[in-house]
């Protein structure tokens, strides 16, 4: 997407085919340059908020058709919500809201008509727009299609490909800063998303070590593949024991970034990659059991955010460590009963074979340890006990330094 910043709205030389703009719910004045385009479009938008047809809350917004009034096609009115509730979760909703509607009408290039940035509540115009333009990409984003039939063009979605801000308020050099963090971190989530909602026949242990072979080559990121003969010799007993059933090996992934001038301890991300979960043994139901794909979720996250890290130059030490396995049953494979010894010589008996992320996980941040890590963030998947408590609407974090977590 193309992203651009101008002032001084001047609607006639305005070449997008929507323009987006919205209103305060506590306000019942119309902006001067909404009365304008409310005059030209017969007075739409008064009548709309006098029936009481649109009211601005945050999340809501309506379609306008202008039928040639204004040299744009349409109008997308947006809700803000109460200017004093105007925080970084009304700028989400905002900018997802505005992807969302011209995606609808099938329209690529939008304008969205004085940004409210000095509106936002408790947060500098840097976070502000790089929130905004963050949702603006993750919003944008359209997953990878395996389907072999290809769909009429009309119900193709499709990808919003010109957006303009116009702002009074914002400096260009904020603007440019906070466009191309934006851009790192949602490439980052987008590249993540892409990695889990991959079939498991497409991404095994190997192809996803081939995958970051190529991101760490392009990104100057140091990337060591430790193959199943090495995790024997280096006793992950935990991650041999989680991947030997499967005909597609276990692998582990260290990969670094040394971005601080001094030798100062790096801080280790470690990511489950449980390329597929069966469960084992200790078989999961049928029901679902095509979800569990994702059981890598963790392992992409900190993939790609090495890769972030790199492209933001960040001036720290940090390391990767991604246990890559496929948990499945055979003849081969761990059963309930069986004892193994882990990396850091404690000896593990597996009740059930379906709790296998832990075991992954001990390895691999054993490893970490015994490679210097000073800080540990661990990146854990589909844990059943956190959607029980959280639902679908947070994540959890659970640590020993409360300073660190915050």
């Amino acid at each position: 997407m193309e992203v651009s910043l101008k002032s001084n709205i001047d609607i006639k030389n305005i070449r997008s085919e929507v323009l987006a703009f919205g209103l305060f719910e506590d306000e019942a004045k119309l902006p001067s340059f909404v009365e304008k385009i409310d005059s030209k479009i017969n007075k739409q938008i008064s009548f709309l908020l006098s029936k009481k047809i649109f009211i601005p809350k945050a999340g809501q917004s309506v379609i306008i058709t202008t039928n040639g009034l204004l040299p744009q096609k349409y109008i997308v009115l947006l809700g803000f919500g109460k200017r004093i509730k105007f925080d970084l979760e009304a700028i989400r909703i905002v900018s997802a809201e505005i992807v969302k509607q011209t995606k609808k009408i099938k329209e690529k290039s939008v304008a969205f008509l004085s940004f409210p940035l000095n509106s936002v509540i408790g947060n500098s115009p840097f976070d502000a727009l790089k929130t905004f333009f963050e949702t603006l990409f993750l919003r944008n984003h359209i997953l990878k299609n395996y389907k072999s039939a290809k769909k009429d063009d009309f119900e193709k979605e499709i990808q919003v490909d010109s957006f303009v801000l116009f702002s009074d308020e914002t400096d260009m050099k904020v603007f440019n800063n906070a466009l191309s963090v934006a851009r790192i971190f949602a490439n980052a989530a987008n590249k993540t998303r892409d990695f889990v909602n991959m079939p498991s026949n497409f991404l095994t242990p190997k192809v996803f070590s081939e995958e970051a072979k190529k991101i760490c080559s392009a990104s100057k990121l140091k990337l060591k593949i430790i193959n199943f003969n090495e995790i024997k010799r280096l006793k992950m007993g935990a991650i041999w024991g989680v991947g030997k059933g499967s005909n597609n090996l276990p692998v582990v992934l260290l990969i670094e970034w040394n971005g601080a001038k001094t030798n100062s301890k790096p801080m280790a991300l470690i990511g489950k990659g449980v390329t597929f979960d069966s469960g084992g043994i200790s078989l999961k139901p049928s029901k679902k059991m095509d979800e569990m794909k994702e059981d890598m979720a963790g392992a992409a996250a900190v993939l790609f955010a090495m890769e972030a890290i790199s492209k933001m130059k960040l001036k720290k030490n940090v390391f990767a460590v991604i246990p890559l396995v496929e948990n499945m049953p055979s003849g081969g494979a761990l059963k309930p009963g069986d004892i193994v010894e882990t990396m850091s010589g404690k000896t593990v008996e597996i009740i059930s074979t379906d709790a296998e992320g832990r075991l992954i996980l001990a390895d691999a941040i054993t490893y970490a340890k015994k490679l210097g890590a000073e800080k540990i963030l661990d990146f854990a998947t589909l844990t059943g006990a956190c959607i029980v408590a959280l639902g679908d609407i947070a994540s959890a974090i659970i640590g020993n330094n409360k300073e660190f977590i915050e």
